[in-house]
């Protein structure tokens, strides 16, 4: 933990992006495509989160959370931008994974990827008034849950 902490240094853009963060009802949203888009993945088990998906969790969040402000992670950032633009919204872009997981650890809510990454970042948060929502199933072939999704979490519909 130390050597790592030791090698993290806080850039004005990371820092621009922490007071955002902190100052706004933040929620970070994650968006992974393009190993995803992989047909030796995507066709395999996991698949890729619907536009469908995200509009349905963005709709729950701002029906749920008070001033509700956006921030996008993604490997993906232009096809975000041009796609699931919404008010109140932020796009981070340029930095390493690390970094990128850091800042959405940070937020307040979280509409997760089916991804390992996002999850551990809202996992780690140990924010008790968080609201976490997740694509009602995980994997795509078969369609099913993810077993270790705590049931506090909220499942939002894919279609």
């Amino acid at each position: 933990k130390t050597k790592l902490a030791g090698n993290f240094e806080i850039n004005s853009k990371i820092s621009e992006a922490i007071k955002l963060i902190q100052d706004e009802n933040s929620v970070a949203v994650h968006v992974r495509r393009t190993d995803f888009l992989d047909p030796k993945i995507s066709d395999y088990s996991i698949g890729i989160c619907s536009d469908a998906y995200y509009k349905n969790a963005i709709r729950f969040i701002k029906d749920k959370i008070e001033n509700p402000y956006f921030i996008f992670f993604s490997d993906d950032i232009e096809y975000v931008k041009k796609n699931m633009n919404t008010e109140n919204s932020y796009f981070v872009e340029g930095n390493a994974g690390f970094e990128d997981f850091y800042l959405m650890s940070l937020c307040r809510h979280f509409i997760l990827a089916n991804s390992t990454f996002s999850f551990w970042a809202a996992a780690l948060n140990n924010s008790i008034q968080k609201t976490v929502c997740v694509p009602e199933y995980w994997y795509n072939a078969p369609l099913r849950q993810a077993e270790f999704i705590p049931p506090e979490w909220e499942r939002i519909p894919i279609q």
